[in-house]
């Protein structure tokens, strides 16, 4: 590994003016490393310069993508606790009513902008259960982490001026979310995957769906119509 970063420090790249904003998970392979340098010079090339969000544990990574990082965001829980406690106090007094009822609990939308159904995906992935039936301790835990990452996001978009929000994965609450609050700020989500039975990675923008456990089927054909002319 250091004599790769040895190698990518000759590739370092100054800032640039248009700005991508690159969520990073999990640990990752080999391929999917090499996957991450190719797509982001390629980004280089093409005059974006990229800041990183990674989760704390992905300390390799971080060394890794600081050949070419603008900047590296890794969320502090306590102090974004700390920073946004009024607000999350204020939403769960607001939210109550969800709190006793699982469909209200998966109709949660705050400014706008649903969440309620990443909320859901990630509570049964964690707790490894089918489905919900009620709203449990555990699951208002899992409404203030949704509601921590969302202002958290917020914070960081509604004062950024990002063209592309990447993303490795459209759902869940660190995900999904990303790509409807990027939306909400006139950001373009797409999601990056990188395979290795085939050697390559793939690029699909996220069409985002209104209010998608109430319409499941319709597409908002406006916000569809916004990418006809999108070279990208």
């Amino acid at each position: 590994m250091n004599d790769l970063l040895d190698f990518l420090q000759q590739y370092k790249t100054n800032n640039k003016t248009k700005k991508i904003f690159f969520s990073l998970s999990g640990t990752y392979s080999p391929w999917q490393i090499f996957h991450v340098i190719v797509l982001t010079k390629s980004l280089n090339k093409k005059g974006y310069g990229i800041d990183y969000f990674i989760g704390g544990s992905q300390n390799v990574m971080e060394r890794l993508i600081n050949f070419n990082s603008n900047k590296i965001f890794k969320i502090k829980k306590i102090n974004n606790i700390i920073k946004y406690f009024f607000k999350i106090v204020f939403y769960n007094i607001k939210l109550l009513p969800s709190f006793f009822s699982i469909q209200k609990a998966f109709d949660i939308e705050i400014d706008g902008v649903y969440i309620g159904d990443y909320i859901y995906d990630e509570f049964i992935r964690t707790t490894n259960k089918p489905t919900v039936s009620n709203v449990t301790i555990r699951y208002i835990l899992s409404i203030n982490k949704a509601l921590l990452f969302y202002f958290y996001y917020k914070g960081i978009f509604s004062s950024s001026k990002y063209e592309y929000v990447f993303t490795s994965h459209y759902c869940y609450i660190r995900y999904g979310m990303i790509a409807r609050i990027a939306s909400k700020y006139g950001i373009k989500p797409i999601y990056y995957e990188s395979f290795c039975d085939n050697g390559g990675f793939k690029l699909v923008k996220l069409y985002l769906k209104d209010d998608l456990n109430k319409v499941v089927n319709r597409i908002n054909t406006t916000f569809v119509n916004s990418y006809s002319k999108d070279l990208m």
